[in-house]
């Protein structure tokens, strides 16, 4: 369990069982109004509202999200999102794009940069919100959650392509000499036609494969940058090609420059990046 200095309470739990699909569920409780900039990772979120929870808004960016009395499901690969709220009792998993297949029949790129309420698909669950608030501790709600997930997992006629996707994807990313300049990328000894597999990553992952180095590059070269570090030495550090490419990438997943990042508060996370916002 950890504690900020506003008296907010963040908990956590890794599922073992749902390794390479569930990164973490976690709860976020707190009774003092907020706002934050998250930045994007390429996941996808599965967001229960408890009881006592008043969200104002969830922004993709300059448009509007869509808000829930119960749950939403919400994915932003290329755009920063803007949630806010007066207090918050929120059970919150992050999740590979390929959960959407698993869980809701549907490809990862019908959710890329989008929220939507479940209840506008045929597997509403918002029963599962309803049960998750008769559970009295968050360790009981994780429990309930993986089990609930392992269960969809091994219904999942498709499970077997989608390990054997995850496969290839992590092999490519830890190739020798890997360079993050999407060009560079060598695609010849991956087991699946390159057709077949850049179709399978925009139906799974929400994006290509590019998209998915991309993506990558920018949270890797965010996480890195700190003011004793020059832009230009970042530049090359991370494979751009000149620093008018870096500060114009990072621009488009972060919707600000590398210059006012450094300079902004953030939260102390490894995972994930969010920056304390005021409009």
């Amino acid at each position: 369990m950890e504690t900020d200095g506003n008296g907010s309470v963040f908990q956590t739990y890794v599922p073992k069982s749902l390794f390479g699909i569930v990164d973490v569920i976690a709860q976020f409780q707190s009774n003092i109004p907020q706002s934050y900039k998250v930045l994007p990772n390429g996941k996808i979120e599965l967001q229960f509202l408890l009881e006592g929870s008043d969200v104002l808004d969830n922004k993709l960016a300059e448009s509007s999200g869509n808000n829930s009395q119960f749950a939403y499901i919400f994915s932003a690969t290329s755009k920063p999102h803007y949630p806010s709220f007066k207090k918050i009792n929120m059970v919150l998993i992050i999740m590979s794009p390929i959960a959407a297949k698993i869980l809701f029949g549907l490809p990862a790129k019908e959710l890329k940069n989008n929220c939507i309420e479940p209840t506008f698909l045929k597997n509403s669950l918002n029963k599962i919100q309803d049960k998750l608030n008769t559970l009295s501790t968050f360790k009981e709600r994780a429990w309930f959650l993986e089990k609930f997930l392992f269960q969809k997992i091994q219904e999942f006629s498709d499970a077997f392509m989608m390990s054997k996707l995850l496969k290839q994807i992590d092999i490519l990313n830890r190739q020798e000499n890997y360079s993050w300049q999407y060009t560079k990328v060598n695609l010849d000894h991956i087991n699946f036609s390159k057709s077949h597999f850049h179709r399978l990553c925009n139906d799974w992952l929400g994006m290509s494969y590019y998209s998915h180095i991309q993506l990558q590059q920018f949270r890797n070269t965010a996480f890195s940058l700190n003011q004793s570090i020059s832009l230009s030495n970042r530049t090359f550090d991370h494979n751009y090609y000149d620093q008018s490419h870096f500060i114009r990438k990072f621009k488009q997943f972060a919707d600000m420059t590398p210059t006012a990042y450094i300079k902004a508060p953030k939260l102390e996370d490894q995972e994930t990046l969010v920056l304390p916002f005021s409009e």
